[in-house]
């Protein structure tokens, strides 16, 4: 009886510690985040149709901020964002990211940081070149803590 006891106690403890952790969130490796102004937009609509890890977006608030509102439930391992971009700048619809801007979004940086465990990956050839690039991406890594890539061709859900 005793022993039962204690076992109980153990996993009802463990429980506890498990579902009072701060930002206990449900885990997904991979998670799509399409801004609608990308060019091929309708072909990745059906590349990722019916994908609950996949979200088009065309809310006019800023995307970093819905974004975080998006995953205020769950952990992304890495996080994939398919924007228009070009050297040192992120052009999403509700405004470009720049150096100059940057700092405008340092809360929603810090909050989607909170629930992204791995990485952040631009879907793009050249947003991080030339110095412009690399300022911005040095100060998206500041800002969010995590690791920031850009891949021309990434390729999400292929764990």
């Amino acid at each position: 009886m005793n022993k039962n006891i204690i076992k109980i106690t153990f996993i009802s403890l463990l429980l506890i510690i498990t579902f009072s952790r701060k930002g206990y969130a449900q885990a997904t490796t991979d998670f799509v985040f399409v801004e609608s102004t990308v060019e091929d937009v309708h072909t990745l609509e059906q590349q990722f149709a019916n994908n609950s890890n996949v979200y088009f977006n065309s809310n006019p608030k800023p995307a970093l901020y819905v974004f975080g509102q998006i995953c205020d439930n769950r952990m992304v391992d890495q996080l994939f964002i398919y924007v228009p971009t070009e050297p040192g700048v992120i052009k999403f619809g509700s405004g470009d990211i720049t150096l100059s801007t940057i700092d405008d979004y340092a809360n929603e940086l810090a909050f989607l940081a909170e629930h992204v465990s791995g990485s952040i990956i631009f879907r793009s050839a050249d947003v991080f070149s030339g110095s412009a690039g690399e300022s911005l991406k040095e100060k998206l890594e500041s800002l969010s803590g995590l690791s920031i890539m850009m891949e021309e061709n990434p390729q999400p859900f292929s764990n």
